[in-house]
């Protein structure tokens, strides 16, 4: 069980590399939803990251991960993809697509609002 919400830890929202966590109960709240009416788990690649980590992975300055604000969940096939995009739809503005993971995000500064995009594949 978490300490944050019924499912999740603070350990899940933390930077891998120095431990620091920034997370945003209001984002939070919102994947505690999307795990609650998907009755399943949901495997979080990358949350918060600080400043250092968000570079040594490519990520851009103004992150929404640097915020809090950002999760990259897990999708091992396009059964998950397709059954987590149908709630992340309803709960997020901002989703990016890749072929292991999708992005989530509330990031209201991001001039994209209402938008998907897909990563490059890795293939």
């Amino acid at each position: 069980m978490g300490d944050l919400t019924a499912n999740f830890s603070k350990h899940e929202f933390s930077c891998p590399c120095c431990g620091v966590s920034e997370v945003n109960m209001d984002f939070v709240a919102k994947l505690q939803s999307v795990r609650t009416r998907l009755d399943s788990p949901l495997r979080l690649n990358s949350t918060y990251r600080c400043f250092s980590h968000n570079r040594d992975v490519g990520g851009v300055d103004d992150s929404a991960h640097r915020k809090g604000l950002a999760a990259d969940v897990s999708v091992a096939n396009s059964s998950d993809r397709m059954r987590y995009l149908s709630v992340f739809l309803e709960e997020f503005k901002r989703i990016g697509i890749a072929d292991d993971f999708i992005h989530v995000d509330m990031d209201d500064s991001k001039a994209g609002q209402n938008v998907i995009w897909l990563y490059p594949s890795k293939k």
